[in-house]
């Protein structure tokens, strides 16, 4: 397993790297192949992320906090809701009604 500062670093980057899609995906025209790009873009890296809280960051949050199985319990269930979130927006184009609603 890696180091505890390699996950606390490598989490970082990515919620950088996902703050910088953010303000793409915002400053992009509505209904354009841009936004789709960055959509199809950051589901992929999204997924890739809570995969890695999951094996990484899960058993250290149960093994060392007070109500880590709480909290881990909780995270897993935020990371369903953004994962069926994540596909319902790979399923859409930029230019259906739903798709601004869905982000």
């Amino acid at each position: 397993m890696r180091g505890d500062a390699d996950v606390v670093d490598e989490l970082t980057v990515d919620h950088r790297m996902f703050d910088g899609f953010f303000m793409q995906f915002n400053d992009a025209q509505p209904g354009s192949t841009d936004r789709k790009r960055l959509v199809d873009t950051l589901v992929i890296e999204l997924m890739r992320h809570l995969t890695f809280e999951e094996q990484h960051l899960h058993p250290v949050m149960c093994e060392h906090l007070d109500q880590g199985d709480e909290l881990t319990a909780q995270e897993s269930d935020d990371h369903d809701r953004m994962r069926r979130l994540l596909e319902r927006l790979r399923d859409l184009e930029p230019n259906d009604s739903d798709f601004d609603r869905a982000w």
